[in-house]
């Protein structure tokens, strides 16, 4: 998605939803991507294991971000590479490169899921849980800064 994404016209489309985002989804969504970034470090997985465990926490810490914004991708085909089109929207354009990975990291993910085995090195699944940590880290400072009702214990 090159153009710039406006929100009102996905919503117009049915390709996101107005959303209420609460502290409780905010932390359980937290909660969940540090337990992928953990299993993203199990030796015992294979690469591809880890790399789907770093995928995970990166595009549950990109759906915190957009149900933080007040959106949620509807249940649609696409919705991952909606969810990361969306992260310069809400993170600022800075997080444009990242989000350009993420895509690719997901069209990978897709070839080693479905087409063929040993797609995946142990540099990318390596590289792609230091950028899931390094995003991580972005969505808990732009929460303090942003949101930080949304860092409060329910």
């Amino acid at each position: 998605m090159a153009e710039r994404l406006r929100l009102d016209d996905l919503v117009a489309g049915g390709r996101l939803e107005r959303h209420s985002p609460s502290p409780a989804e905010t932390g359980d969504l937290l909660a969940l991507a540090a337990r992928q970034l953990v299993d993203a470090a199990a030796a015992e997985l294979s690469p591809e294991g880890r790399f789907a465990a770093a995928y995970s926490a990166a595009i549950t810490l990109a759906t915190l971000v957009v149900r933080a914004g007040a959106y949620r991708v509807a249940g649609a085909p696409e919705d991952h590479q909606l969810t990361i089109a969306l992260l310069p929207v809400f993170l600022g354009d800075e997080q444009r490169r990242g989000a350009t990975y993420l895509d690719a990291c997901r069209r990978k993910r897709d070839v080693a899921r479905y087409d063929r085995a040993d797609a995946i090195s142990a540099a990318e699944a390596r590289a792609l849980r230091a950028a899931a940590r390094e995003l991580q880290d972005e969505v808990l400072a732009w929460l303090a800064e942003v949101h930080p009702e949304l860092l409060r214990s329910p």
